[in-house]
């Protein structure tokens, strides 16, 4: 059975390379074809999961308490949710002291200060943004420290003017290992740097906390009424790893209810967010996505299928009188049609691998500009994405010769000997 099909293959093959430039054209539109698929899906699942990897290190099992749902869309009542109250500190001590440790195993709070000036020095960077923060931040959201430590009790309980800075600040700033503990003014009051973050990187979220500052929430809420002043406050509740996180939105949301004194009727006057949310409306609009992709390739691909099929039907004519003597030898229109299929195939094939093959060196050299930081965006050309690059080429390998090598097979042995091609 195996030397049955590689006769088909051989021949095709014989075939493809007796006719070097014929083949090579037939070959260029299958490429352009299949490279613009495999480009567009490699660039869009890349895309995908950069921005699904970026919003997921805010953390699967953490619950957001806040003002505004994320559930964004067409009919979104943002009038009905501008009237609710801002979460407030005192807020996130009164939850923190009722919720369950069985439920919940951290809790934190944090609210932004935007527009900040830093001063070190002849240094100043404007425009900065400061978050306030509680005692457990660092266990419900990922802070590396690189250079220092992380807030005291003490620093929290008594508001000490001390800052963690990310580490663009740090460099624009001139502060390292060598002089931290450096006293910065921050909208001019004068702060320690205790600590120094870890280099993160860009990422398309823009959450990137080398360019913020980290304070102890009553440090800053000393200068600063921030239940009034504070931007985009949140209550952060990291679930038990053994809890679902809807059950314990289910609990959650009863206790926020509770310390609102809302009655049975009354809507929630606050919003709890996970990520699951985003990541959802991601997925649909990548899906969406993808499909216009598809269509463009499609077309891509048609018009080299297309190419293929005319070349097919050359070869067909030229070889007219040999199909007459295979014919007339005994050979059945199987075996004649399976020769024109499979040649037909292989040149799709040969443009579909040298198109994956544009595709892989396009990754390669990006990537290499790109850089190797973990939050650096990267071309990323998977498995499944190659495999439907085959199948693809070969599905418009069979239907490109389907038609001619039907015309072969239905010839009549004496009329195709006659025939000189």
């Amino acid at each position: 059975m195996f030397k049955y099909h590689w006769s088909y293959i051989q021949m095709a093959l014989e075939s493809v390379f007796a006719h070097k430039l014929r083949s090579f054209l037939s070959v260029l539109g299958i490429t352009i074809g299949i490279f613009c698929i495999v480009m567009v899906f490699t660039a869009v699942s890349s895309l995908e999961k950069h921005i699904k990897s970026s919003v997921e290190s805010l953390g699967t099992d953490v619950l957001f308490i806040q003002k505004w749902p994320w559930n964004f869309g067409s009919d979104y009542p943002w009038w009905k949710y501008y009237r609710r109250p801002e979460p407030t500190f005192k807020d996130f001590e009164k939850l923190d002291n009722l919720v369950s440790k069985n439920l919940v195993s951290d809790g934190a709070f944090f609210t932004s200060l935007n527009g900040a000036v830093l001063k070190n020095q002849n240094l100043d960077l404007n425009e900065i943004t400061i978050l306030a923060i509680s005692s457990r931040y660092n266990q419900v959201q990922e802070l590396v420290i690189k250079e220092g430590r992380y807030f005291s009790p003490s620093d929290f309980d008594f508001g000490t003017n001390v800052a963690i800075i990310g580490y663009d600040i740090a460099e624009n700033l001139g502060i390292d290992a060598s002089n931290l503990g450096t006293e910065i003014s921050v909208n001019r009051i004068p702060t320690k740097v205790v600590g120094i973050l870890e280099k993160q990187g860009d990422n398309l979220l823009g959450k990137n906390n080398d360019q913020l500052v980290f304070t102890p929430y009553r440090f800053l809420n000393k200068s600063y009424n921030l239940s009034k002043q504070g931007n985009n406050p949140a209550i952060l509740l990291k679930v038990n790893s053994k809890i679902p996180l809807e059950q314990a939105k289910i609990e959650v949301r009863g206790l926020m209810r509770s310390l609102s004194k809302l009655r049975a009727s009354d809507d929630d006057n606050f919003a709890i967010n996970q990520i699951s949310m985003l990541t959802a409306n991601l997925t649909v609009l990548f899906n969406g996505i993808n499909v216009a992709g598809l269509l463009i390739g499609i077309f891509a691909v048609l018009v080299g299928g297309f190419g293929v099929a005319n070349i097919m039907f050359v070869s067909v004519k030229e070889r007219t009188n040999l199909i007459g003597i295979q014919k007339a030898l005994g050979a059945k229109k199987k075996f004649i049609q399976n020769q024109f299929i499979s040649e037909s195939v292989i040149l799709c094939l040969i443009g579909g691998l040298l198109g994956m093959l544009l595709v892989y060196l396009i990754c390669l050299v990006s990537n290499h500009f790109l850089g190797n930081s973990d939050n650096t965006f990267r071309l990323i050309l998977s498995i499944d994405i190659l495999f439907y690059g085959v199948i693809s080429s070969a599905l418009i390998g069979v239907l490109a010769g389907y038609f001619p090598a039907s015309q072969a097979a239905k010839m009549p042995p004496v009329d195709a000997i006659r025939n000189k091609g």
